[in-house]
């Protein structure tokens, strides 16, 4: 089973994500986290103030990741990877 908790900005995403990790026993991940760790980003957009981020070697991790893991895992974060299908997609909302 793939998941991902999505919503906006400190509403508990990353708390709802490791709680359905635990509770399936599957890993969890954190996608800044992956971006960050693995240097998956071109640069940096001075007007936006945020990475430009390298999709393909996110989507490439991601999907080798998966085959790796074929119990499946949880994934967190406000971006949702498009070329990636998931069981469930959970918005988390205030």
């Amino acid at each position: 089973m793939k998941l991902y908790v999505t919503g906006t900005p400190a509403t508990g995403k990353s708390t709802v994500s490791v709680l359905i990790a635990e509770y399936f026993k599957i890993p969890s991940l954190e996608i800044n986290s992956i971006i960050f760790k693995e240097g998956f980003f071109w640069g940096y957009d001075i007007n936006r103030e945020s990475v430009i981020i390298d999709d393909e070697l996110l989507i490439n991790y991601l999907r080798d990741f998966d085959r790796d893991n074929s119990g499946g895992y949880c994934l967190t974060g406000a971006l949702i990877p498009v070329k990636i299908e998931f069981d469930y997609i959970i918005v988390v909302k205030c």
